[in-house]
């Protein structure tokens, strides 16, 4: 009988009247591990990883409205499932609102499709939604930790090869052991926050077998040598906040784990303090900073800009000047900003080199001055209701979710100091709608979590 059903010949509607919710999550995590190891395989295939990123995204972005509007029509939401849901409302307005500013930027092209650099405009924006809604329709931990293993094992691949640094093989991958495929050191350690704080809380929680913690403490150690050799400070305290929250938060819930995570800060910082004594002065950019913070004050005070636009020349430096013009910037377009990717033009009113100065290296300043105040207030909102999620399920919080807010909290620290890139940002999205995802997931109130956390192993 078994094998006369499974002979028989189905039509698609019979197929996806058939489908259960279980088969649409396993679909969301194949495409996520897919989009995880990415930046390995576009390397090995000798692609430039930002145009294979852009393309490979885009498909598994429009995958995943097909994939979300397929299961809102198969398995339609409870009114109750909507109201939690309110996070996607305020990031589709987010999305709407990017339209209106595109039409209305002085460069539409540049808006739609970003420059040659980044391909940040408005078509990434729809590819990151996508990516969103795939990661937020992830709820098991089994096929959450499918995504989470494949992106820690990519991230570790990566930094060992960072880390032995073999020339004919960096060589034939196109990789530098200081910014491995991506265009610079900074956007390296936008990625870098990710794998250390998602590899910091996955130990944490210890639900893993002796070989995966191996693997896990290989993966921050290998991760910590490369936060030394990108030598970015925005990393780095992104790092250190994430790693913080991880131990806060791990105390108040389950304080036999604070051990596991005392381990992985210690180790880390044992490898950190080892390469940076030759790779990385930190004195130095501390000094940096300071002079940054000066000439920024001086400049605002006698008028003279020409201190301010020299400074813009160095990666890492100039921050500040470039958040004064842009919060200027936002005041002078408050309604829809200047577009995606249209502040170059403005910024050289000021400023001598626009491929440097083209963004105000702070992803708030960037969205409102892009998009409008609105659409830095849906974002905002957005991310309360993350945090509103965290509040209301923190008695039944597991340290498996905790690992993911620690995630997303450190990449938003990051981002303070940083711009959106194609190649990075789809993984904060990722982990964004896991997190989201996961913290739904959770009973509300003081209820235990109907699936243990070591079902993610």
């Amino acid at each position: 009988m078994r094998n006369e059903k499974l002979q028989k010949n189905y039509t698609l509607r019979q197929l996806y009247q058939m489908a259960q919710p279980k088969h649409f999550e396993i679909a969301a995590a194949a495409l996520l591990c897919w989009l995880s190891v990415l930046p390995v395989t576009n390397a090995a295939l000798q692609l430039n990883v930002a145009d294979a990123m852009f393309l490979h995204g885009s498909f598994i972005g429009t995958l995943g409205y097909l994939l979300a509007g397929l299961y809102l029509v198969r398995f339609r939401p409870e009114r109750s499932q909507l109201r939690e849901n309110a996070m996607i409302f305020w990031l589709a307005s987010l999305l709407l609102w990017s339209c209106v500013s595109t039409a209305l930027a002085a460069d539409r092209s540049r808006a739609l499709l970003g420059d040659w650099h980044r391909l940040d405009g408005l078509t990434s924006y729809f590819l990151y939604g996508g990516i969103f809604l795939l990661a937020n329709r992830v709820r098991t931990p089994r096929y959450r930790g499918w995504v989470l293993h494949t992106f820690l094992g990519t991230a570790a691949v990566m930094c060992l090869l960072c880390a032995v640094n073999w020339t004919p093989l960096m060589n034939f991958l196109g990789m530098e052991s200081d910014k491995a495929v991506f265009y610079n050191q900074n956007h390296f350690g936008y990625y870098l926050t990710l794998a250390w704080t998602a590899a910091a809380g996955v130990f944490t929680a210890g639900t893993q077998s002796r070989k995966q913690s191996a693997f896990l403490l290989g993966t921050l150690a290998a991760v910590s040598v490369c936060l030394v050799r990108c030598r970015t400070l925005g990393a780095l305290i992104a790092v250190l906040c994430g790693a913080a929250l991880l131990v806060v938060f791990t105390w108040f819930l389950d304080r036999t784990r604070v051990r596991r995570a005392a381990v992985a800060i210690l180790l880390s910082a044992a490898v950190f303090a080892a390469c940076s004594t030759q790779l990385w002065d930190l004195r130095q950019e501390a000094k940096t900073l300071t002079q940054d913070i000066a000439v920024t004050i001086s400049g605002e005070q006698s008028g003279d800009e020409s201190g301010e636009a020299n400074m813009v020349g160095s990666p890492g430096n100039g921050r500040l000047i470039l958040w004064k013009y842009g919060v200027q910037f936002i005041t002078e377009k408050p309604l829809f900003g200047y577009g995606p990717e249209n502040l170059g033009v403005e910024y050289l009113r000021y400023l001598d080199d626009a491929d440097v100065s083209s963004r105000p290296h702070n992803e708030l300043i960037q969205i409102a001055a892009c998009l409008g105040v609105p659409a830095l207030i849906f974002y905002c909102l957005a991310m309360w209701c993350l945090l509103w999620l965290f509040i209301r399920r923190y008695r039944a919080m597991n340290l498996s979710v905790l690992g993911l807010y620690c995630t997303v909290f450190a990449y938003l620290v990051s981002s303070l100091f940083g711009n959106s890139m194609i190649y990075t940002t789809p993984f904060f999205f990722l982990f964004l709608g896991l997190c989201f995802s996961a913290g739904k997931a959770l009973p509300s109130g003081g209820a235990q979590p109907a699936v243990p956390e070591n079902a993610e192993s």
